[in-house]
């Protein structure tokens, strides 16, 4: 591939990529935690969870604490973490053809 090649296939991002993170405090299946991300990601969750046709982002966030707890109720090593891969995995799938893989 080309250079120029590449150059046109370069996405062009309405957002800005160096914006620190926010801190918001949220209340995750009745505890109070905070969460510090990009504004391009609390924007990302604030469409899936309307998407999704949840509540609020917090109603979102507690059904990923719970899913990164699992069974044994462990708390995940990084929520944060969590939370980045889960909006890159939907837009991914949403990106991807529909057959049902990532």
């Amino acid at each position: 591939m080309t250079d120029d090649t590449k150059a046109a296939r370069t996405v062009r991002l309405a957002v800005d990529l160096t914006a620190a993170p926010v801190r918001r405090v949220v209340r995750l299946n009745g505890r109070r935690t905070s969460v510090a991300l990009e504004p391009v990601m609390w924007e990302g969750l604030e469409a899936i969870a309307a998407r999704e046709g949840l509540d609020s982002v917090a109603a979102l966030l507690s059904h990923l604490d719970q899913i990164a707890r699992g069974p044994d109720g462990k708390p995940p090593v990084n929520l944060t973490s969590v939370v980045r891969v889960y909006v890159a995995a939907y837009y991914r799938a949403a990106a991807e053809p529909d057959d049902g893989t990532l």
